[in-house]
């Protein structure tokens, strides 16, 4: 897979032409509160501090939206259900995750999983290795 880096600018980015995938996890990686894009949620979210009501997660976007709307009683709202994210794609599908790591090496994987477990505990998730 080939990543299309569109901010060139970032500090500390040295790509100018499109990186594999694996290269955007080195960067992550070495860069871990470069972008909050990518650093985990934790770090940003302040979730020990914060008492919240609903946590959506994105790949159920469309259902857990639709329930938030309807417990803030703006089920009528339906306008605001099924948007897309930014690019306009859905979310990744959990193949399309198992692909994508499936070009990584172990240590890679390993490295992301040891950087997103207080996400993972936190929301919930699963961390993924696959060879």
């Amino acid at each position: 897979a080939v990543v299309s880096t569109q901010s060139t600018g970032t500090p500390g980015n040295p790509y100018t032409t499109p990186i594999t995938f694996p290269e955007f996890v080195d960067w992550v990686l070495s860069h871990p509160n470069s972008n909050g894009h990518w650093s985990p949620a934790v770090r940003w979210l302040d979730v020990c501090q914060n008492e919240f009501t609903y946590i959506m997660k994105l790949e159920n976007e469309s259902l857990e939206l639709a329930y938030l709307l309807q417990k803030l009683g703006l089920s009528e709202h339906g306008e605001l259900r099924g948007r897309a994210n930014a690019s306009g794609k859905s979310p990744s599908s959990r193949d399309e995750v198992v692909d994508h790591m499936k070009v990584l090496s172990r240590k890679q994987q390993e490295q992301l999983n040891k950087m997103y477990r207080e996400d993972f505990s936190f929301f919930n998730y699963q961390p993924m290795t696959v060879s």
